[in-house]
């Protein structure tokens, strides 16, 4: 695994951690912003924290690029990252399996440049 895949893998990991909020808010809007103190957070809870805002900024950045891949490259980085989550092969292309390896690989071409341009992977 490469760093591009490892990339993808957190921009994946955050797609699916997306859950659409539902029914009515969870506080009152004049209370919105209030935010608790973390003097009460162990280094653990903090550590978390930072790193779900890493994934959620990671995330954000990748959505637009890959959104940006033609379908072939799309479902071949949607199938490549599930198997890489899985740590296995279980997920097959349904639509184009002969050519997945090929459209993975151009995929993460296409991609390799716009990632070091939203400096997400270094230059080398």
């Amino acid at each position: 695994m490469d760093r591009i895949d490892e990339v993808l893998l957190t921009w994946y990991a955050w797609t699916n951690d997306y859950t659409p909020k539902l029914g009515y808010g969870s506080c009152d809007p004049a209370c919105r912003s209030f935010r608790s103190t973390r003097q009460w957070m162990t280094l653990d809870e903090l550590g978390d924290e930072v790193d779900a805002t890493l994934r959620a900024q990671i995330g954000a950045a990748v959505e637009p690029l890959v959104g940006e891949l033609g379908l072939r490259e799309r479902v071949a980085v949607n199938v490549a990252m599930r198997n890489l989550q899985a740590g296995a092969i279980v997920w097959h292309n349904p639509r184009w399996p002969e050519t997945q390896e090929e459209d993975y690989n151009r995929a993460k071409t296409l991609l390799g440049p716009k990632l070091r341009a939203a400096g997400l992977l270094e230059n080398s």
